[in-house]
């Protein structure tokens, strides 16, 4: 069995005496939730867009380039974008 006498420090307590209760920070005084921090942008929910059934394909790199690249300098986001064009093929083709 392990000899725990020999351990250095035997009886000293290495994080110094226990603070008295006015040390002590009344945390359980604070709101149990941090405040908002204003700067901090906070994400929609697909929910209130109306946008919540997935859709995926596949297309080649240039168009996943070319197509990242227009939504990026148009400020769109890229399902906008798809909105747009579908929006644009319609009225091209006279489809209500």
């Amino acid at each position: 069995m392990a000899d725990f006498g020999k351990i250095k420090g035997k009886g000293k307590n290495r994080f110094g005496d226990i603070p008295t209760p006015d040390e002590t920070d009344n945390n359980l005084d604070a709101p149990e939730i941090a405040p908002a921090d204003p700067s901090v942008e906070v994400k929609k929910s697909r929910n209130k867009t109306g946008r919540t059934v997935p859709f995926n394909t596949r297309v080649t790199a240039e168009f996943d380039k070319e197509f990242r690249t227009i939504a990026f300098t148009g400020g769109f986001k890229k399902v906008e974008l798809l909105e747009v064009c579908l929006d644009a093929y319609k009225e091209l083709n006279g489809i209500k």
